[in-house]
């Protein structure tokens, strides 16, 4: 381009998109406040914990939740600040050791602990040059992520901090997007102009352009000047569908996953339903339990044991393990009926037994009479074929029905009632499957009232 000389302007988007602090991402509050996937990802993880209930046992006694602070409040802060910075901080009210109440302090104010002669932590917190403590160890409950290579006494590394980088990436692609067609879909362009153009002409095209690319109220409008000499524009920056955007932003979520232990559709909602509902079971199984035992445990450790009581997350009463704990209930039986021993089939479907249960289950059983049911005496007329027929499809229905309770795949409580087995016969199968928590001795007791009535075969 020789003989010619060139202005590079620089759009007031892209200017705007450099000089605006909010675009920079630099701590992990910022990250929570200007990312929506991180948001999402941290409430996620907090209200997961908050669903789950709570026991507070003083011995062998359930008492209630003895603070002011609810529970579901109290466990979805402690989740919320450990996605955010490691660990949660709560301060002992009143007495360290028997607590009134106890009082969440927000993390981003917290300094790091500080060991202590004897080997104890101290805390302090500082808001806006003010100091509050200092706090010793007793006093406080520091709840902190388990691992940080590079610290032993202060916060673990926080699922936020992992993915600070792909924050920023996220922020930064809303941000171009955003500033871009705010002001007119301007790209970057250089405009070069011919050495017969003067300098005030120069600056006059210069102000030309500046002004009428500077906002989207200009960006359809067909602009015309006179001047004299040649100029031509050259458009430097790529078109939007050339960047990349969506691999990029695609890596980004799944890394943000990734660091939240969190399923990739369930931060995206575009998961098929069985899909959604083995993502939804392994979330569960393999983040929110793991680090909800972990709170228990530290929990316990450093506020109810001191005053004498304990807790206990009730995740058995959750909806997600109700239906897994049936599904598996299901798949033992099947197993079983296959002719694969209890033991066995137990450990292939993940049952973690206590020894009292494994010698419960590895001892021979005393051997059990078969029942003897006597042949009910029948005031009604001999049963023709069609009403043996109805007879045996009902005791059928019974055995799957008492089967089904067992194994719990109908809710327990429910009683078979029956308009076609007569009175005596029930009561004497009622009273057989007394007590009876066993599939094959329940088939057994069918069978043999199929056989003595000459009902099993059609």
């Amino acid at each position: 381009m020789s003989g010619y000389k060139t202005i590079s302007y620089l759009p007031g988007w892209a200017q705007d998109n450099l000089d605006d602090t909010t675009n920079k991402i630099n701590t992990t509050s910022q990250a929570y406040a200007y990312v929506p996937l991180i948001y999402r990802a941290v409430k996620l993880r907090a209200n997961a914990l908050a669903s789950v209930s709570v026991s507070v046992y003083r011995g062998d006694t359930e008492i209630e939740w003895p603070f002011q602070v609810k529970w579901s409040r109290f466990i979805s802060m402690t989740s919320a600040a450990k996605s955010w910075c490691g660990a949660a901080y709560w301060v002992k009210r009143d007495n360290p050791y028997n607590p009134k109440n106890i009082e969440w302090l927000n993390p981003f104010t917290m300094k790091a602990p500080v060991m202590q002669p004897d080997g104890s932590l101290q805390f302090r917190q500082e808001i806006n040059g003010a100091q509050f403590g200092p706090w010793q160890e007793q006093e406080i409950i520091y709840l902190k992520d388990f691992i940080n290579p590079t610290d032993d006494i202060g916060p673990g590394v926080s699922p936020v901090q992992v993915a600070m980088t792909e924050a920023g990436l996220l922020r930064y692609l809303s941000r171009f997007a955003s500033k871009f067609f705010e002001s007119g879909a301007m790209p970057l362009t250089i405009i070069g102009i011919d050495g017969s153009m003067d300098a005030d002409e120069v600056k006059r095209v210069e102000g030309f352009f500046k002004k009428q690319v500077s906002g989207i109220s200009n960006a359809w409008r067909v602009l015309a000047m006179r001047m004299r000499g040649t100029m031509k524009p050259e458009v430097i920056t790529p078109k939007m569908s050339d960047m990349a955007m969506g691999d990029v932003y695609d890596q980004a979520v799944k890394n943000i996953a990734f660091a939240f232990g969190i399923p990739e559709s369930m931060l995206r909602n575009d998961a098929n339903r069985a899909s959604a509902e083995e993502n939804r079971l392994s979330y569960w199984q393999d983040t929110v339990r793991p680090d909800g035992n972990g709170v228990e445990a530290d929990l316990n450790e450093q506020l109810f044991n001191p005053m004498g009581l304990e807790i206990v997350l009730n995740w058995e009463q959750l909806d997600v393990f109700q239906e897994d704990e049936s599904n598996r209930a299901g798949s033992l039986e099947s197993l079983v009926n296959a002719g694969v021993p209890l033991l066995p089939a137990m450990e292939i479907l993940g049952y973690d037994l206590t020894d009292e249960q494994m010698v419960a289950i590895t001892s021979k059983p005393e051997p059990v009479p078969e029942p003897v049911i006597q042949q009910p005496v029948i005031d009604e007329p001999a049963t023709q074929p069609d009403d043996n027929k109805a007879l045996r499809n009902e005791l059928r229905a019974w055995e799957r029905f008492t089967i089904n309770s067992i194994t719990g795949k109908s809710k327990p409580g429910r009683v078979f009632q029956s308009d076609i087995i007569p009175l005596g016969l029930y009561g004497a199968i009622e009273g057989s499957l007394e007590d009876v928590r066993d599939v094959k001795r329940v088939r057994s007791i069918f069978t043999n009232v199929l056989d003595e009535f000459n009902l099993g075969m059609a």
